[in-house]
């Protein structure tokens, strides 16, 4: 167990590392943001959205995340990622695990801010959010194989709560009721070893958790600087020393 400390321009923040498959300075930098929910951001390095990441980091997290899915679960499989700031990472995790996995029966989809078309579809709630709004489009050939799924692998880059994924997996199991585990997949885990072990209890059905990184975070939080938009301390060097 480790523990790691960062002030910000919104509030001090400290991180408990409980168990990381990778370091957390490899897998995470720290940001401020003037938000009245929460006044920082986990910004993953390895995620390559907001922080500059190689291919090759990118596609071991996927490999590391889609070897954690138990190798009993049950098929078929959807995968669902969360807009959307998971979708490139659920798409990475879908397919290292048909890599390993050819035989597999899986689909992969990701959820949505916007409605789309005519197409089919269902809503959660993503409650912290700056747009708590979520939508699930199915094709015809889509809610085909999610009407047999016995299984759903659920994808972001971070849980904190696991407030989000409890309610997309039950807007799921609401209209396919057949679905009998749910695997969840997140580059860091902050919900705390309780919570984590109490996830089977929650949702109803048997729950699993792979995560590069896991551990706890408390913040002290100050008013937010007038003007203030995203800052990163040492973004810049940390970006310039990233490997090719």
């Amino acid at each position: 167990m480790s523990t790691v400390e960062r002030q910000l321009p919104t509030g001090r923040l400290t991180l408990t590392v409980e168990a990381a498959r990778l370091p957390a300075e490899q897998l995470m930098g720290f940001a401020a943001r003037a938000n009245a929910k929460r006044g920082f951001l986990f910004l993953s390095k390895v995620l390559g959205k907001h922080w500059p990441a190689t291919p090759r980091a990118m596609q071991a997290i996927h490999a590391d995340l889609a070897a954690q899915i138990p190798l009993e679960l049950p098929g078929p499989t959807v995968f669902i990622a969360m807009a959307e700031t998971g979708i490139g990472l659920g798409q990475g995790v879908f397919e290292a695990h048909l890599r390993a996995r050819p035989a597999a029966r899986a689909l992969f989809l990701h959820s949505s801010r916007y409605r789309v078309g005519e197409l089919p579809f269902f809503e959660f709630e993503e409650a912290h959010s700056h747009a708590p709004r979520q939508f699930l489009h199915l094709s015809d050939a889509a809610a085909e194989l999610f009407a047999r799924a016995r299984s759903l692998v659920l994808i972001d880059d971070e849980a904190s709560t696991g407030n989000t994924f409890a309610n997309l997996a039950a807007a799921c199991r609401a209209r396919y009721p057949q679905i009998e585990h749910v695997h969840l997949a997140v580059i860091t885990n902050f919900m705390g070893e309780a919570a984590s072990a109490a996830l089977s209890g929650r949702f109803g059905v048997p729950v699993t958790l792979g995560a590069a990184l896991s551990g706890q975070y408390r913040s002290a939080s100050q008013p937010a600087q007038a003007g203030l938009v995203l800052r990163c301390r040492d973004f810049n060097r940390q970006a310039a020393q990233l490997d090719n």
